[in-house]
């Protein structure tokens, strides 16, 4: 394996679209330190070429992978990539990942995320009853992937939450908006 390994290093070290086809037979290797090395090594190909490697690798069944991959194909604004990370947060399974998995899914929709996932987002933040309690951490979290859009419209949706009559809502967004800074 760990012939293997350098040899992904070397060819992460190379970098460009020509080394996706040669990663793309490793990403199955029983050996979890040689998917790591060829998730490495993609971070030196573009995102459009090395993307598909990069969704493939989300099945691995590993926290840490998953979250790695989760960050790496948050570079940048991306709908593709805002689209599915909202369909994990919105699976009914979302709460039965791990803290870590799902912090890296906040997180990862907070950058890739643009005005196009807010009434999805809009939605998931008015949603719950007076008792759901768990459903406040996941609020929080909401208003904050709301926040770190911050584009005007986005902006809009967390003064919109301001004027709720539910008092978390109101609190998670007052929140959000207190830190919100303008992106670029």
């Amino acid at each position: 394996w760990f012939v293997v390994r350098n040899i992904v290093q070397i060819l992460g070290t190379i970098g460009g679209p020509s080394v996706v086809g040669l990663l793309e037979p490793l990403i199955q290797h029983g050996e979890p330190r040689v998917r790591q090395e060829v998730m490495t090594a993609l971070r030196n190909v573009d995102l459009h070429h090395g993307r598909a490697l990069l969704l493939r690798l989300l099945d691995s069944g590993d926290t840490r992978m998953f979250c790695s991959v989760l960050a790496q194909l948050a570079q940048e604004r991306d709908h593709e990539t805002a689209q599915m990370l909202l369909g994990y947060m919105l699976h009914s399974d979302f709460e039965k990942r791990s803290a870590e998995e799902r912090r890296a899914i906040y997180s990862a929709l907070g950058t890739a995320g643009g005005d196009e996932e807010l009434p999805e987002l809009e939605a998931e933040l008015h949603k719950g009853n007076w008792f759901s309690r768990h459903q406040e951490v996941h609020r929080q979290a909401v208003a904050r992937i709301i926040a770190r859009i911050a584009t005007p419209a986005a902006r809009v949706v967390l003064e919109r939450g301001v004027q709720s009559r539910r008092q978390p809502v109101r609190k998670a967004c007052e929140d959000a908006l207190g830190g919100m800074v303008g992106r670029e």
